[in-house]
């Protein structure tokens, strides 16, 4: 399933329609492992296997052309809704953990995929320009995020958050937030047989993690102010 969607991203071979679809199974394939009906335990294992496979769907992003870049966020977007509906109080905290560190993980490459694609556009020398552009572009992706609407809480105002404790999930310390950070910051996630041509860039990393930690929405007319050109 896997393939079939880099296949259907590279060739353009496969209606969006039909690539989401199999996005979708990926994910339903993660819930069917991670709760299990009949009172069987969980699959903890296979349901991470599924996640690191969205993850690998979703850091792909450093090596597309800049056409194929906003797709990825697809796979980002499951990961979240994953991960939101996992942050349960009877949820394995593998799971609660390493989807909160495959969201931070795609969200990065993504970030960073988008200040390349900027900076080589706008041919930027200037390290200042250049920070603006990469802290700009860690603004857009959480505002993307917490724009998606199937994130937002129904009847509320409420938008994504990593380890939201809300609707009684319970309250996670420091140490499951700081071990989520961890996990991405590693090589953990990434794919075994492909070689890294764009390391993990951890200070964009903390960033994303911070502001994904935050529970308050940033401002529309904030988001006009600090989203790229």
């Amino acid at each position: 399933m896997v393939r079939a969607v880099e296949f259907a991203t590279t060739s353009k071979a496969l209606l969006d329609r039909d690539r989401f679809r199999l996005l979708l199974s990926l994910e339903k394939a993660a819930r069917r492992f991670a709760d299990l009906p009949d009172g069987r335990p969980s699959d903890v294992g296979s349901a991470g296997v599924v996640v690191a496979y969205l993850v690998e769907l979703g850091i792909g992003v450093r090596r597309c052309p800049p056409d194929e870049l906003e797709w990825h966020f697809e796979p980002l977007t499951r990961l979240a809704v994953l991960h939101r509906d996992f942050n349960k109080e009877q949820m394995d905290e593998v799971l609660v953990i390493g989807t909160a560190a495959g969201v931070l993980k795609v969200a990065e490459a993504i970030t960073a995929a988008r200040s390349r694609e900027q900076i080589s556009r706008l041919y930027c020398p200037n390290q200042p320009l250049q920070d603006r552009i990469r802290h700009d572009a860690v603004v857009r992706t959480v505002n993307d995020l917490r724009n998606v609407e199937e994130l937002r809480a129904p009847n509320e105002n409420k938008t994504f958050t990593l380890f939201d404790p809300s609707d009684g999930a319970p309250v996670r310390g420091q140490e499951s937030t700081d071990l989520a950070l961890k996990v991405a910051e590693s090589l953990f996630l990434e794919p075994r047989e492909q070689s890294v041509i764009h390391p993990t860039d951890k200070e964009l990393l903390k960033e994303l993690h911070t502001k994904l930690l935050c529970t308050s929405e940033i401002p529309q007319d904030q988001q006009k102010q600090e989203s790229p050109a």
